[in-house]
C-alpha cells in the first residue's frame, strides 16, 4: 500500500493492532513489530519515557506523519492527550498538539489542537491550524493519535519547522479537562503524567551524501562544505579604528564599566590565593610530584573511560564555585568521543563545566597548586579559577550522552592539554547546612585511535551588562564575531553544536549570521529561555558550514520586573551572563574568543581569556590611561581588534520555503 493511496486505509489497520502492545514491552522495537505494515514501515521510532510513551515518525515530501501514544494513563487522566517540540526541554516555548474530546460533545470523537506555550499553564491556540489528526483513541490504560503536518509551516512565529540535522526535545502530557474541545482543558493540570526526550527524527533519510549542497532561505545562495580558499573579505560600512586614542570618549567610558558584579562568589585580583610565580610546574616543592592519574578503565580496542569529578562539602552561602584540577594521561594524544553527566548531589549542585588548562599560561600554576595543597577542592571565593578554557559543560543527568561526530575527537594528552578543572556551582539560596557532593563532573569516553578532525570552541558573548531594574524587556549591547576575525579560519568549518546561556533574568536570545552582505537563516533563536533547561544544540544540516569572513552576533534580552537594583554581569545566579558556545571542526589555531565589548567595536579575537581579565582589573583601577594602554596592548599583539558590523544588502526572509496548507489526509 502506497502512501498515495490514502491514509484512511492503513490507519484502520493501525488502530486494529494498537493494542497488541502490552505496557511491559513499550519499546520501539516491540512497536516497530507491531505497527509496521508491508508497504508503509515508519523510519525511526523513540521512546519518550521507558514503559510510558513511544512515537513513530515518516517523512514524506514536504510533510511528517507521526504516531504517538501513552500507556499506563488513568481513567481521570485522559481528558487529552500532547505531543510536542522544544528547543531546550522546556514548555515554555514548546510548539505542542493537543490531543482532546470533539468540541461537538461525541464522546467517541476527538480532534486536535495546534497551540504553544509561553509559560508553564493551559497553551494558547495558535492563530494557524496546523496539525491534522488522521486517528485517535483511548482504549483501557492507552491513548494513541496519528498526526501529520508540513515540515515548515508558514505559522513562523508559533510553529517550529523539522529539518534534517536538527534535534528537538519531544516533550508529552496528559491530564484531565472539565469538558469538550479545547475550552474543557483549562485548568486540566497534567501533574506528573509527563516526559521527554532529544532525537533528531529526519537523520534517517537518504542526505545525498555527507554534507549535501542546499540552500537556507536564499535561493542563489548554496552552502558548499568543502576546505578551500579563503574568499576576500566583505565590505564593511567603514574602516575600524586601530588604536584607543581613535574610540571616542563615550566608547572609552563605556570599557571602564567592564567589571564584574559584587557578590559573584569568587575572589578578584588582590583577594585571590597568590601562585609563587618563581616555582616551576611544581618541582619546587619537596618531594611533590605529579598529581595521580584519576581511574582509567579501558574497554578495549584502544577505548577508554574516565570521571573528572569534584567531591566537595557544599557551603551553606548561596552562591558558591568549588574547583577541582585533574591530571589526564599524556604518553600519547587521545581524543574524546562522547561524555556523560554525573552529579554527586540532587538538588544543591546547578550546573557544572569543565576547563582545560592552557599549557603556557595556566599548567604551571596548577602545577604548583597540587604540588602543595592537592587537587581540590577549592573554593573560589579564595582560589581562582586557573584554568580559563572552556571545554565541556555538564547538562541535566537525565538527558543522553553528549557524542562527537564520528570524524571528530576533543583532544587532550601529548601536545595538547594535560589538566582539566572541574568547576561546579552550588545553588544554596535556603542556607542548608551538613550537605556532601559525592562526585559531580563527567565521564569522558576517549580513543587512542586519533579521529580525522579534531574539536575547537568559539565563545561569543557579551561581558558589559548593566541591566536596570523593574523592566520586562532589557536588550543588551549586541555582541558579535566580526569579519576581521572569522578571516582568520583557514578554511571553512564545520558547526557541529551550540549552547546559549544566561541566569534567572534570562528571557531570550536572538542570532543572526550575515555571509558576503546577505543575512543567513539564524543558527539559534530561544525567544522563551528557560534557565532550567540548558544544554547543547544542534544545526541543521544547511547551516553547519562557516566560511571565512562571516559574521556572527548574538543579542540577549532580560527580564529584570522583580529587581529592585540594577544587575551586572558575574558569576552568581543572582547576577547575569550573556554567552554563546560552538563546537566546530576542524580546529583552528588561536581562535576561541570571538566577540565585542558593548557597543565600543573592541573585538577579542584569540583563545587567551586572559586579556578580559587585564581588561576588567584595568577597568576598575578607575585609570583611563592604564585601560587605554591595556586596549592598545591587546591590538598590539593581534589578539584584539576594532571591528565594524558587515552591511546588510538582502535581509534573511524566514517564510522562504514554508507551506501554509495543512497536508491532504
Amino acid at each position: 500500500m502506497a502512501w498515495s493511496s490514502g491514509p484512511c486505509c492503513w490507519i484502520i489497520a493501525l488502530l486494529a493492532m494498537s493494542c497488541s502492545v502490552s505496557v511491559s514491552a513499550m519499546n520501539c522495537a516491540a512497536l516497530q513489530t507491531s505497527l509496521r505494515l508491508n508497504k508503509l514501515p515508519y523510519q525511526g521510532c523513540l521512546v519518550l519515557k521507558r514503559g510510558k510513551a513511544a512515537m513513530l515518525w515518516r517523512a514524506k515530501g514536504d510533510a511528517v506523519y507521526i504516531h504517538f501514544r501513552i500507556m499506563e494513563t488513568t481513567k481521570s487522566q485522559q481528558g487529552w492527550f500532547a505531543l510536542g517540540m522544544s528547543t531546550m526541554g522546556s514548555m515554555k516555548g514548546a510548539d505542542i498538539a493537543m490531543v482532546h474530546k470533539h468540541e461537538n460533545g461525541d464522546p467517541a470523537r476527538f480532534q486536535v489542537t495546534d497551540c504553544h506555550a509561553e509559560v508553564f499553564a493551559t497553551p494558547i491556540k495558535d492563530a494557524s491550524q496546523d496539525w491534522t489528526l488522521l486517528s485517535a483513541a483511548v482504549k483501557g490504560s492507552m491513548m494513541s493519535a496519528t498526526l501529520t503536518r508540513r515540515l515548515k509551516p508558514c505559522d513562523i512565529d508559533d510553529d517550529m519547522e523539522i529539518r534534517r540535522g536538527l534535534g528537538n526535545f519531544w516533550i508529552f502530557a496528559n491530564g484531565p479537562a472539565s469538558g469538550p474541545g479545547f475550552a474543557g482543558l483549562q485548568g486540566g493540570f497534567h501533574g506528573s503524567d509527563r516526559g521527554y526526550m532529544f532525537k533528531q527524527i529526519l537523520d534517517l533519510l537518504p542526505a545525498g551524501g555527507a554534507r549535501a549542497a542546499s540552500v537556507d532561505g536564499n535561493a542563489d545562495q548554496v552552502i558548499i562544505a568543502e576546505a578551500g580558499k579563503p574568499a576576500a573579505l566583505p565590505q564593511s560600512q567603514m574602516q575600524p579604528p586601530r588604536r584607543a586614542a581613535d574610540l571616542p570618549a563615550d566608547k572609552i567610558a563605556k570599557l571602564s564599566e567592564l567589571r564584574w558584579g559584587r557578590s559573584s562568589g569568587r575572589c578578584r585580583s588582590g583577594e585571590c590565593y597568590v601562585i609563587n610565580s618563581d616555582s616551576s610546574r611544581g618541582a619546587s616543592v619537596a618531594g611533590a610530584g605529579l598529581a595521580p592519574l584519576p581511574k582509567i578503565v579501558s574497554l578495549g580496542d584502544g577505548k577508554y573511560y574516565t570521571d573528572v569529578l569534584c567531591s566537595s562539602d557544599i557551603p551553606d552561602a548561596e552562591t558558591t564555585y568549588m574547583t577541582c584540577y585533574v591530571r589526564m594521561p599524556t604518553d600519547k594524544r587521545y581524543h574524546i568521543t562522547k561524555y556523560t553527566t554525573l552529579y554527586g548531589h540532587k538538588t544543591l549542585v546547578h550546573h557544572s563545566l569543565v576547563y582545560a588548562c592552557l599549557r603556557e599560561n595556566a599548567q604551571p600554576q596548577v602545577e604548583q597548586l597540587i604540588a602543595e595543597s592537592g587537587r581540590g577542592p577549592y573554593n573560589q571565593n579564595t582560589y581562582k579559577q586557573l584554568c580559563e578554557a572552556f571545554y565541556m559543560i555538564g547538562t541535566s543527568p537525565t538527558l543522553p550522552d553528549y557524542e562527537f561526530p564520528t570524524i571528530t575527537g576533543l583532544p587532550f594528552g601529548k601536545d595538547s592539554y594535560e589538566y582539566f578543572s572541574i568547576e561546579v556551582h552550588y545553588n544554596n539560596p535556603y542556607g542548608i547546612q551538613g550537605e556532601r557532593d559525592a562526585g559531580t563532573g563527567l565521564r569522558l569516553y576517549f580513543t587512542e585511535r586519533l579521529r580525522p578532525n579534531e574539536i575547537g570552541i568559539l565563545t561569543l558573548g557579551q561581558f558589559l551588562l548593566n541591566i536596570p531594574p523593574g523592566t520586562s524587556e532589557v536588550r543588551a549591547n549586541t555582541s558579535y564575531c566580526p569579519t576581521q576575525c572569522s578571516a582568520r579560519f583557514k578554511q571553512n568549518i564545520t558547526l557541529v553544536a551550540q549552547a546559549l546561556h544566561m541566569h534567572g533574568l534570562g528571557k531570550a536570545i536572538y542570532t543572526t549570521r550575515t555571509r558576503r552582505n546577505i543575512a543567513r537563516a539564524p543558527l539559534a533563536t530561544l525567544s522563551h529561555f528557560d534557565y532550567n533547561f540548558q544544554t547543547w544544540i544542534d544545526l541543521p544540516d544547511d547551516q553547519s558550514v562557516l566560511e571565512p569572513g562571516e559574521e556572527l552576533s548574538m543579542t540577549c534580552v532580560f527580564d529584570s520586573s522583580d529587581r529592585t537594583t540594577e544587575t551586572h554581569w558575574g558569576f552568581s545566579t543572582q547576577e547575569e551572563m550573556c554567552f554563546w558556545w560552538l563546537y566546530y571542526y576542524p580546529a583552528q589555531d588561536g581562535m576561541g574568543l570571538c566577540l565585542t565589548l558593548g557597543d565600543t567595536e573592541l573585538a577579542m579575537c584569540s583563545a587567551e581569556v586572559r586579556d578580559l581579565t587585564d581588561l576588567r582589573d584595568a577597568s576598575e583601577s578607575g585609570n583611563n590611561q592604564t585601560l587605554t594602554d591595556t586596549v592598545d596592548r591587546i591590538i598590539n599583539s593581534t589578539r584584539g581588534l576594532f571591528g565594524q558590523r558587515l552591511k546588510v544588502d538582502r535581509p534573511f526572509n524566514p517564510k522562504a520555503g514554508c507551506v501554509a496548507q495543512p497536508p491532504v489526509r
